[in-house]
């Protein structure tokens, strides 16, 4: 890791974003699964523990791995002077020798691609507001509006300023628990499995319980000011119970126009006024992250998200984040990829666009090519 004025340049050592690659002699090409201990070497070189083997980078960047199995799930590792290693698991200390045997890993296969090039050009990351310490401080547009909450459960929205502040409603259960705009200047929030809607200068709407367990549920915003669907892991749902789409649904948005996209397992399904369009991402494509994915070809329509979030952004268009790269959706349901930032964390459907939450209470409005 070298620094340069106003910026920080990192520089891999070892692991590679395709799965495909498997254990490479290669280090920056290698598949190294979920990230495990490591510990630097005197030379450059370091130890580390990955896919139930012990391996060493050389500091030409040369992966080799120690022949003996690991004794068990390695939870850190310890350099020692003389360039051996202290391995700690659960139940034991382990000692490896700076002149262990090592052998040889193949070279990188034709068909990995562990550093694919980017998928679109940064977004934009503008700040817009900073709630500070507010127990709540949901986003609801990107004019900068805010919801902020009392101890008591009084919930109003507060300018992006924070000079101004609009009484909402109160909560009954008077959690911090999240709020979903109404595409209107008011909120949703859930009182167990009650949906409560709640607009400036009038009292706030208790609706029916959704007949579904309280501790499942989530709400679907919907900007066109009518009741949310619910999303559960079993699928997403009307207010009244009435199953829309199977789950595990994990997210979404519908437009003021009825138009809307549902985060169902690993594929994105479109509806229009409640009823299903069909996928229009449908993953099809191999389990890899979406830059491998796409590297590699496959369309756009037929990725698998894996961990995603999808909200709705100023151009009307329904924008789902996976492993760094936003896919646009349009209307006539077109998928491409319009931006690519290793800063994006999550997206946040808010009124006029997408906003993302910061550090320290910012918040950023997410502008896309």
């Amino acid at each position: 890791m070298t620094a340069a004025p106003g910026r920080t340049v990192v520089t891999p050592l070892a692991g590679g974003l395709d799965p495909a690659c498997g254990l490479t002699a290669v280090a920056r090409s290698a598949a190294l699964g979920a990230p495990g201990p490591f510990s630097p070497l005197p030379d450059g070189g370091a130890w580390l523990a990955a896919n139930g083997r012990l391996l060493r980078v050389d500091p030409d960047g040369v992966l080799r791995a120690v022949r003996a199995p690991l004794p068990g799930t390695a939870l850190a590792l310890v350099t020692t002077p003389d360039g051996g290693l202290v391995v700690a698991t659960r139940q034991e200390l382990w000692a490896v020798p700076p002149n262990v045997p090592l052998e040889d890993l193949p070279p990188t296969r034709s068909d990995c691609v562990p550093d694919p090039p980017p998928s679109g050009p940064p977004a934009g990351l503008v700040p817009i507001t900073n709630t500070g310490t507010d127990r709540l401080g949901v986003p609801l547009g990107v004019d900068g509006r805010w919801a902020s909450s009392t101890r008591d459960g009084r919930i109003s929205t507060v300018s992006a300023d924070g000079r101004t502040r609009v009484p909402l409603g109160v909560r009954q259960d008077a959690l911090p628990g999240p709020v979903w705009p109404d595409g209107a200047g008011g909120v949703w929030w859930l009182e167990g499995a009650t949906p409560v809607h709640a607009r400036q200068a009038r009292p706030e709407a208790r609706l029916p319980p959704v007949p579904l367990p309280a501790e499942r549920l989530t709400l679907i915003p919907d900007l066109g000011d009518r009741p949310p669907l619910v999303a559960t892991p079993d699928g997403a749902y009307q207010i009244d119970g009435t199953r829309v789409v199977d789950g595990p649904v994990t997210g979404g948005v519908v437009r003021s126009d009825g138009r809307g996209w549902l985060l169902a397992a690993s594929r994105v399904i479109a509806l229009d006024d409640g009823r299903v369009l069909g996928p229009v991402i449908d993953g099809s494509g191999p389990a890899a992250p979406v830059p491998v994915q796409l590297a590699k070809g496959v369309p756009p329509a037929h990725l698998v998200l894996g961990d995603a979030s999808l909200g709705l952004d100023a151009q009307g268009r329904a924008a789902v984040l996976a492993d760094g790269v936003v896919l646009a959706i349009t209307t006539d349901g077109a998928v491409r990829p319009v931006a690519q930032d290793p800063r994006l964390t999550a997206l946040t459907t808010v009124e006029g666009g997408l906003v993302q939450r910061g550090d320290n209470g910012a918040l950023l409005r997410v502008d896309l090519p």
